[in-house]
């Protein structure tokens, strides 16, 4: 199994990067890109609602904090974020694995609607766009926090496939790999899981392949 992250045009790219994988060397991993605070940036993750002790310590409930509920996006894999506010406020943080969300807007049947996917979409998979902020009051329950712009379900690739020949160096023979290419969650939000099933006449193996591919197609 391996992974084709930001694919664009896959039908028409995926035979040549099959077969420039089976004959060369790949790198693991890409270096990882920090997100910037202000410009937009689009985070996917399962949502989340905790209850926090509220005002006025923010410290127990049990004392008599009021309960305060937060909206908590778990990300599909830890980020990282890259400032130097001179404030203190939008920093560098490393391993970021959870975002508190801020749902509003001024326009209320927009601020209604995601509101309306939010409670939805309680408990499951999002794709979520926004600009991000440090947090600054106690009311802030993450390092970092996400002003929401969009939020939507993940959308549902179509299955493509395609085929390459793969040499079999210990049987000198020829199989056939079958490519599906099926949705996955990138960074950004787009992406596949790509299988090979690897057939022989009649003979048909199943397997993961050693390596993962990580490119971005034009």
């Amino acid at each position: 199994m391996f992974r084709l992250t930001n694919p664009r045009k896959a039908s028409l790219s995926i035979l040549v990067v099959g077969l420039l994988f089976a004959i060369m060397p790949v790198p693991t991993r890409a270096a990882q890109k920090c997100l910037e605070y202000g410009p937009a940036v689009t985070l996917t993750g399962t949502l989340h609602s905790r209850v926090f002790a509220g005002p006025p310590n923010y410290e127990s409930i049990k004392r008599g904090d009021a309960k305060e509920t937060a909206i908590v996006l778990k990300l599909m894999r830890p980020t990282c974020t890259k400032g130097g506010d001179p404030v203190g406020v939008d920093v560098s943080f490393v391993n970021i694995r959870e975002m508190q969300l801020v749902v509003y807007s001024d326009d209320t049947s927009k601020n209604d609607e995601l509101w309306r996917t939010v409670n939805r979409r309680m408990g499951k998979r999002v794709v979520v766009t926004g600009t991000l902020f440090g947090a600054h009051t106690g009311h802030h329950r993450t390092n970092v926090l996400i002003q929401i712009a969009d939020i939507r379900a993940p959308r549902r690739q179509k299955h493509l496939s395609s085929n390459i020949l793969q040499p079999d160096s210990r049987r000198s023979i020829i199989r056939t790999a079958r490519l599906e290419i099926l949705p996955w969650e990138a960074k950004d939000g787009r992406g596949y899981f790509v299988e090979a099933a690897w057939h022989s006449g009649e003979a048909a193996l199943s397997g993961q392949l050693p390596w993962i591919i990580q490119a971005s197609l034009a």
